[in-house]
């Protein structure tokens, strides 16, 4: 577990680093899907970079939480946490004689990266995904009820295309993939984006790295799209089913692009939520109060 991210955005392929800074502007689950070697954990590790700093009162009721453990930690740093994927149910959600918070609960405010997502134990996950869908986690101890908050602002995963993860030689069965991919169906409400990391030789990372953006100019950016959600009174990431039409507003030509989308392929009610909750934060990203074509698009 790492208290604080080492440098890792300047590092991204191009469309990794928009998925990564898009995530952090609006606070919206982010999964990974790489191969071994190709920097899917890397990827998650620096979604957390880009974040802005705690304000005075998240950062009162993170150091609560770390009061339970007995641990100091900068106040104006967003915690950030990396359990391995065989944490215990109590060590993710928190647990034990004295009620200690666990990973999701330390992560509050901050940042919690599941590595290698879909070898969590599956009890683990689906307590996990009450806990983030109640924002809080409900523990006993001796007799007595603890609750401890739960409200990670970015949730962010990896795992590998298929068990393999050969790529090119895999010799998976459709089936064993879907097996291997239904594994995270109880977090899979959590991720509004999913990413590809491709597979990138030094050269290719070296040069990614000199053509890409300053750092400090997409957490400009970020920063002014959190100003932009914390006047509307909603993270996009976390804009309820019954809020989406008041707070997310879409011109007329992007109305009829979702509805022939929604029609084209099929979407669940759920996916276009999705889908126009990471198009509000793109908006955000650009100054503007409706949602575009270009943002349904992208």
């Amino acid at each position: 577990v790492m208290s604080e991210p080492p440098e890792y955005f300047s590092t991204l392929a191009p469309t990794v680093a928009r998925a990564v800074e898009v995530a952090a502007a609006g606070g919206h689950g982010i999964l990974f899907v790489g191969a071994p070697g190709s920097g899917a954990l890397l990827a998650a590790r620096a979604a957390a970079e880009v974040l802005p700093p705690l304000s005075d009162p998240e950062a009162a009721e993170v150091a609560a939480v770390y009061s339970c453990v007995r641990t100091f930690r900068p106040t104006a740093v967003r915690p950030f946490r990396a359990p391995h994927h065989d944490v215990s149910v109590a060590g993710l959600v928190g647990g034990g004689t004295a009620a200690r918070p666990g990973e999701v609960s330390l992560a509050h405010r901050g940042t919690l990266v599941l590595d290698q997502l879909p070898e969590l134990h599956p009890t683990a996950m689906r307590v996990l995904a009450e806990a983030l869908r109640n924002q809080r986690t409900t523990l006993r101890c001796k007799g007595a009820v603890v609750t401890h908050p739960a409200a990670p602002v970015l949730l962010a995963a990896t795992m590998q295309p298929c068990p393999c993860g050969l790529r090119e030689s895999c010799a998976c069965s459709k089936e064993r993939i879907a097996r291997y991919a239904e594994r995270i169906a109880p977090l899979r409400p959590f991720f509004d984006l999913r990413v590809e990391v491709p597979v990138r030789d030094y050269k290719k990372i070296v040069a990614d790295a000199l053509q890409g953006e300053c750092v400090d100019f997409v957490k400009n950016r970020v920063a002014r799209a959190w100003e932009v959600q914390q006047r509307r009174g909603a993270v996009n990431g976390r804009i309820d089913r019954e809020d989406i039409r008041r707070l997310c507003a879409l011109d007329a030509d992007a109305e009829r692009l979702l509805d022939y989308a929604s029609k084209r392929f099929e979407f669940t009610t759920e996916h276009g939520h999705q889908i126009v909750r990471v198009a509000r934060t793109l908006a955000d990203l650009e100054g503007c109060d409706a949602i575009k074509t270009t943002n349904i698009v992208e």
